[in-house]
């Protein structure tokens, strides 16, 4: 069993995020800080103390540092490490606290998504977009990332790579004559198979995905392409243009023609 830390996720306050490349040069500092530390590793592995306790942490994982206790490495970067961190001040009241179970230490269960938030800090930072309310709220949902995510099984992984791997299919091949058992055959999977698994992480269909991202991909085309929008139908995997006028009117509620050029004449009356 993990070892837990309870943290109040209200009125946390952040002090800065970052990320650490290795060249194979080079220990982490030693040093005792005044926040807790948020460290996630993406590639490599990091080998780091606290207080009388040695952790190695192999990519994917997650360690939670605690405030006014030592830590520091007690092995050289290797080359090709890589990790991001967020340091963060622990709530300062007691006023509505929302108090969740944060593993030390653990395997993360969604590491897209903790890499996704992070990402999204450190790039809000590098375009001067300094927000510490939205900081605030990042730290706080990549700390329930990590816990309601922690202590998953590895077939419960397995299944959840496989929900992503098809989902990033319908995203890379929606141009093409794309289905359910097109996807199956693709992956090496029986698509009733895939089918559950997808459903049961992402609350939809297949099938339904794939329309949504037609769709989506088509709204990108009408607002921002000069194609027709027989042209745009087929190159969001649409066999028929009629068809596509269906979907689409079904999914926005008016015409593709319609959405062109209300959308248009709305965003030129805001310029």
């Amino acid at each position: 069993m993990a070892e837990m830390l309870h943290i109040n996720t209200n009125h946390i306050r952040t002090s800065y995020s970052g990320r650490f490349v290795s060249r194979g040069v080079g220990t982490h500092e030693t040093r005792v800080m005044d926040t807790y530390e948020i460290i996630f590793v993406s590639s490599g592995t990091l080998y780091l103390f606290e207080g009388d306790t040695r952790y190695v942490i192999p990519q994917n994982h997650t360690l939670l540092l605690v405030p006014f206790v030592q830590h520091g490495g007690y092995r050289p970067y290797e080359k090709g490490l890589s990790f991001y961190w967020n340091h963060f001040y622990p709530a300062a009241s007691e006023e509505n606290p929302d108090i969740i179970d944060v593993p030390k230490f653990e395997q993360a269960g969604r590491p897209d998504r903790i890499l996704e938030i992070f990402r999204g800090l450190l790039y809000d930072h590098a375009c001067g977009r300094d927000n510490p309310r939205y900081d605030n709220l990042a730290t706080k949902t990549l700390l329930h990332e990590i816990a309601d995510f922690a202590g998953i099984t590895e077939t419960e992984r397995s299944k959840q790579s496989l929900a992503g791997r098809v989902r990033n299919h319908i995203q890379t091949h929606y141009a093409d004559a794309l289905s359910t058992s097109q996807i199956a055959r693709d992956l090496g999977y029986n698509p009733d198979y895939l089918e559950r698994i997808y459903k049961a992480y992402f609350g939809t269909t297949i099938s339904r995905d794939i329309m949504n991202e037609r769709v989506k991909q088509a709204c990108h085309l009408l607002l921002h392409s000069d194609f027709n929008i027989s042209e745009i139908s087929s190159l969001c995997g649409f066999a028929r243009v009629e068809y596509f006028y269906k979907v689409f009117k079904d999914a926005k509620g008016v015409s593709p023609k319609s959405y062109r050029n209300g959308l248009s004449r709305y965003g030129m009356n805001t310029l």
